[in-house]
């Protein structure tokens, strides 16, 4: 599978930074209210990907999937368990 894409090497500075930056990316970004910008130069990006990419990106996308859900899973069991505790101390007092 081939993919051609050109790219822009450009400098910008926003209005937050002290110095400008050069930035390449495949988007020809546009001075406005926060940032001024200008284009150095273009390059044409030719590369030729694997024939099965986006079919190897499925599974990968999958696996990340799955170590979300694991973290999410988690991250809830630990609030749930700090939830219960409170529960429980706040039923102890009210049994006193």
């Amino acid at each position: 599978m081939n993919i051609k894409k050109t790219l822009y090497v450009q400098v910008i500075k926003y209005n937050w930074d002290k110095v400008a930056k050069f930035s390449v990316g495949e988007f020809k970004l546009q001075s406005d209210v926060n940032q001024r910008v200008m284009t150095i130069g273009e390059v044409e990006f030719d590369y030729e990907a694997p024939n099965d990419s986006l079919q190897r990106f499925n599974l990968f996308e999958i696996t990340e999937l799955e170590k979300i859900k694991s973290k999410v899973f988690a991250k809830a069991e630990f609030e749930i368990t700090q939830i219960d505790e409170q529960i429980q101390s706040l039923l102890a007092l009210e049994n006193k």
